[in-house]
């Protein structure tokens, strides 16, 4: 999906100046079960492709899904996309008041 012609760690390591530029901090959910660094704090990599799965399960079918996430297994494609599904339910059932929602023209 993101072809990189270098070593992984430049890719890590540009992706880490964009997070640090960017300003991006979040809160470590396992605060509790270790000591907390850096890396509690920010996203991976990987978010990006887990975010990929959820924004295109629904409209783009899971073989080719699997085709530009370069999984050799068909089964991780499918955990992606029963990740995206339970984020989408979640999403939806998030209270949100009437005048924050999109108004539609008639």
């Amino acid at each position: 999906m993101f072809p990189w012609p270098r070593h992984g760690r430049t890719l890590d390591a540009a992706f880490r100046h964009i997070r640090e530029a960017g300003g991006v901090r979040l809160p470590c959910t396992d605060a509790r079960k270790h000591v907390c660094s850096l890396a509690c704090q920010t996203y991976g990599f990987h978010a990006l492709r887990r975010a990929y799965v959820t924004l295109n399960a629904d409209s783009m079918p899971a073989p080719v899904l699997q085709r530009k996430m370069r999984h050799k297994s068909f089964q991780t494609t499918l955990r992606y996309i029963e990740l995206a599904d339970k984020m989408k339910k979640a999403t939806e059932q998030v209270y949100v008041p009437e005048f924050l929602k999109k108004q539609t023209a008639s």
